[in-house]
């Protein structure tokens, strides 16, 4: 099946591409996989592990739909996808991190969605945003090209052996793989990678660190290297004979393929645990043309001129916003991480991460908090629109958001730079005396996730959200998040004690999506009367699977019931489980929204039919 394919946009009066979009289709299901020789269960994207590679060419849109199939539990059934590295202008609900731009996509359904990278190209990637998921198989490269294809990408991911939710912080990868392919200590001699290029040609590689938590030096033995793009940033010419890289980092370098037509290894030597290259671990193959079949010969290639953050500069030195100096920005943080060898988790100025119940971007849109309320109380910095934020790293953890800044001071050196610092969205902060500083401008409304292993949430310019990130909800015809309030209740499809994160990932899988005006959810246990848990919800799809038993075109909440009830606990307002079975049984799915106003106990709220947006 072809799960990617090109369309264009047509009009009236030029027949032609005006704008080409990227459609694709995404199936995420649980496979058993051996990348390494190893049988373990994992989650695949249209199969594999990595997914497969996502194109298009410079100012393309996408259009990706990505089917929930996931089963193991062991892995949480919940899933969304972030695009890490794309600006989401204007698109802020499409930017994946769950509970902080969406609700999670609940197991059985699906989600599309729909950006368009503003004037970027490079390597970028695609990987889940719950929890561990992404270990488990869940990512995949994305590539915007402004000449090349996807033949010369590098992936490195670690591979454990275990489930994801047994790795700790001193566990070791039992493998490390190049684009999907790789071997594990004692392990049988796998196939491995092969990138082919043809001597005299000159390649742009795209490299992309799909790893969980580990860095890693790449070489190519007897092949240097001309560094040339930063996390999609064009950088000067650097010549390097390899690049440390840390997770979720790219680079593009040049290779000019100059050497005697053979095979030679691709090196990607950890950085942050002992390994070694005995049975080709951790490698793959460059492959000349009318090189053998067979795995490159061992080779002695010192390397003496690695990559250094701090020697990287944009290519358009556009200039650092704000008053040059340490400090002088409009605002300045200090973000200090730790981590708590009990808890085992990281915590940010004291302050643990927990993912909210609902997602911040709701809970901003609904109206129904201020921004000094927004949750996760503690993890929430909200930013004045069109500011320079200058914020400093000290400790050690790995840092990224949905974002560019430059990075004023890297890792490994004191010096600041305000002059021609790189251009990035995710930088390592080295060792416990650094204090990595990077300054921004808060230029894109919306709430945006800072994290590695911990996090915070930037909320920048709450008041123009809505604004900012127009949507064509699909529903009313309207183009704008203003629709009415709406009052539904909910019933829990099961009773039991839940974890918080369980909690979240349950309700918030059920509620789907948008909306600026408050919109009150209630909860209807058994025997119990409802009570308000939850706002931040303009409309919900019938397909989420709520259990909201909507039997007619025309159904009123009654006090203390639900949808076609006649009161508490009633089970269908006088219509049989047949009938109402039979009524819906050519319906599509649907959303539902709101024809009129009500009072708090939900009485006399009438909800209409309509047709869902996909």
């Amino acid at each position: 099946m072809n799960f990617v394919r090109r369309i264009c946009h047509l009009t009236l009066l030029l027949v032609g591409c005006t704008a080409a979009t990227t459609v694709a289709e995404l199936n995420i299901e649980n496979a058993v996989i051996s990348p390494d020789g190893f049988e373990k269960n994992a989650i695949v994207v249209n199969g594999i592990s990595p997914g497969i590679v996502l194109t298009a060419t410079k100012g393309e849109s996408f259009q990706v739909k990505v089917n929930n199939m996931l089963t193991d539990e062991s892995m949480n059934k919940s899933t969304s996808i972030h695009w890490h590295g794309i600006l989401q202008q204007h698109s802020n609900e499409m930017d994946g991190a769950a509970f902080v731009n969406q609700c999670p996509i609940a197991p059985g359904n699906s989600f599309t969605y729909r950006f368009t990278p503003p004037d970027q190209a490079g390597a970028f990637w695609y990987h889940s945003h719950v929890r561990l998921q992404y270990c488990e198989g869940l990512r995949g490269a994305l590539s915007l090209y402004d000449v090349d294809d996807a033949s010369t990408i590098i992936t490195l991911t670690d591979w454990y052996h275990i489930n994801a939710f047994n790795v700790v912080a001193t566990t070791v990868p039992d493998s490390l793989l190049i684009n999907g392919a790789g071997r594990y200590v004692g392990g049988p001699s796998t196939p491995l990678s092969v990138i082919n290029v043809v001597k005299g040609k000159r390649y742009r590689m795209r490299l992309i660190s799909m790893a969980c938590k580990f860095d890693y030096l790449l070489s190519i033995d007897n092949h240097a290297f001309t560094v040339i793009e930063a996390d999609g940033e064009l950088t000067r010419p650097l010549i390097v004979d390899s690049i440390p890289i840390s997770a979720a980092q790219r680079y593009s370098f040049i290779l000019e393929a100059n050497q005697t037509a053979d095979n030679y290894f691709i090196r990607a030597n950890p950085i942050s645990y002992t390994s070694n290259f005995s049975n080709e671990l951790n490698s793959a193959i460059l492959r000349y043309s009318g090189a053998p079949i067979e795995d490159p010969p061992t080779r002695t290639w010192p390397l003496v001129n690695p990559l250094v953050e701090s020697n990287l500069h944009p290519l358009s030195d556009l200039g650092v916003p704000g008053v040059p100096g340490v400090g002088k920005a409009d605002i300045n943080l200090n973000l200090v991480g730790h981590f708590n060898n009990a808890s085992g988790k990281f915590d940010i100025n004291g302050v643990t991460y927990v993912a909210p119940e609902t997602p911040v971007l709701l809970q901003i849109l609904s109206g129904a908090l201020t921004v000094a309320q927004l949750k996760p109380q503690g993890s929430v910095y909200t930013l004045p629109p069109n500011k320079v934020v200058e914020v400093s790293f000290p400790g050690t953890f790995l840092l990224n958001e949905s974002h560019k800044f430059y990075v004023v001071r890297s890792a490994g050196t004191a010096d600041y730079n305000y002059v021609n610092p790189v251009l990035r969205d995710t930088v390592a902060s080295g060792g416990p005396s650094e204090n990595v500083t990077i300054r921004f401008t808060t230029d894109n409304s919306g709430p945006w996730l800072l994290h590695w292993g911990l996090g915070i949430v930037f909320v920048e310019d709450a008041a123009g959200t809505a604004l900012s990130n127009p949507v064509n909800i699909g529903i009313t015809g309207t183009t704008h998040w203003e629709n009415l309030e709406m009052y539904i209740f909910v019933r829990p499809q099961f009773v039991k004690q839940e974890s918080q994160v369980e909690r979240s990932e349950r309700f918030c899988s059920q509620l789907c999506i948008r909306s600026q005006k408050a919109v009150k959810v209630y909860y209807k246990p058994p025997s119990m009367s409802a009570r308000l848990i939850e706002t931040g919800h303009d409309h919900i799809r019938a397909r989420t699977r709520l259990d909201i038993h909507l039997v007619s075109n025309q159904v009123d909440i009654k006090p203390g019931g639900y949808p076609g009830s006649s009161g508490a606990g009633a089970e269908g307002g006088g219509r049989t489980k047949k009938n109402r079975k039979s009524k819906e049984k050519n319906r599509e799915p649907l959303a539902v929204e709101v024809a009129e106003d009500a009072a708090e106990d939900a009485a006399n709220v009438r909800i209409s039919w309509a047709k869902n947006e996909s």
